[in-house]
């Protein structure tokens, strides 16, 4: 169950949420019928659930805690697996390991390992295509407003990046559910959280090539329309 949906959605009022939050209270707080609830999604419950309202939840993060770290991704043994699978499928093959590493490795998890972008392995190798598969949301038009207005000198520090210097940040996780954001920090930490950075040992960096031409793209797009 994805959670944080409607709180993407721009027709959604405060209203509507403090609704849903209320009904998701009703539906599975000390509940004889509920032996377990899985939900996933980008934005922190905490964020927005005040009072009691949701606090039996545990919230597990790729950047904040160790245990369930890998399984935000897929890590060197699983796509091992999966090329396996498509070395024995493909008699044409275009996708090599050493492209899958290049193109969708590159994030970090909080115990150090290093897990690749799951859904696009799995398109490249459905494919037989290394490319860029990364999907434009309204995530992406969010970083790009303070991207093309520069804001705290983002921009500048997102040119580094790109040029292999990575960037010092203190990542807040909750920072992506806001999208008032006024600093380096809390721009950088929404990036970390949907995906767009990857961050270790308090510095943030372009994980990939796929991230790295939707970079080249963005700071493009914000030249030109200065």
């Amino acid at each position: 169950m994805r959670w944080d949906f409607i709180f993407h959605r721009d027709f959604i009022t405060d209203a509507d949420k403090r609704s849903y939050i209320t009904f998701l209270s009703n539906l599975l707080k000390d509940k004889a019928y509920v032996a377990l609830a899985y939900m996933t999604g980008i934005l922190p419950i905490a964020k927005y659930s005040s009072g009691s309202e949701l606090n039996m939840f545990a919230e597990y993060t790729m950047v904040s805690e160790e245990l369930y770290s890998d399984s935000f991704g897929f890590t060197d043994s699983e796509v091992d697996e999966l090329y396996g699978r498509y070395l024995k499928r493909q008699t044409v093959r275009r996708v090599t390991k050493e492209g899958l590493k290049d193109w969708y490795d590159g994030y970090h998890t909080k115990s150090g390992k290093r897990v690749y972008n799951p859904r696009s392995v799995v398109l490249s190798l459905m494919n037989n295509n290394l490319g860029n598969y990364w999907t434009s949301s309204g995530s992406y038009d969010e970083i790009y407003y303070y991207v093309s207005r520069n804001v705290d000198s983002v921009r500048d520090d997102l040119a580094q990046m790109i040029a292999g210097i990575p960037a010092a940040a203190s990542v807040r996780e909750y920072a992506a559910s806001s999208m008032n954001l006024t600093t380096k920090d809390e721009i950088f930490s929404a990036m970390v959280v949907y995906g767009f950075l990857s961050f270790e040992n308090g510095m943030v960096s372009i994980p990939n090539r796929e991230l790295m031409d939707k970079f080249c793209e963005v700071l493009r797009e914000a030249k030109e329309a200065e």
